[in-house]
């Protein structure tokens, strides 16, 4: 299994003010994010601010999105349980 540090790189766009992810909204489309990532336990990295629990977050074909893109989900990996926090 990949290291999360790495799987993390490959679904965030990084720019020059930081890493940015792309979160679903209800009206199919993505919203671009900055987030602030905090510590990383167990393969589980820490979000500590632009993220909130249970949002969907693009994990495939990031690199070709702009903010307010329409997408179409294929596919979803769940999230992490309540039980499995780092917190």
């Amino acid at each position: 299994m990949d290291n999360f540090g790495d799987m993390f790189k490959r679904f965030s766009k990084t720019y020059q003010k930081g890493s940015i992810i792309f979160v679903v909204t209800d009206d199919s489309r993505v919203e671009a994010r900055e987030i602030v990532p905090g510590i990383l336990i167990d393969q589980k990295l820490e979000v500590v601010e632009g993220l909130r629990a249970g949002e969907t977050v693009v994990i495939r074909g990031q690199t070709l999105l702009e903010d307010q893109a329409k997408v179409r989900i294929i596919d979803e990996v769940p999230g992490l349980e309540e039980a499995d926090s780092i917190l």
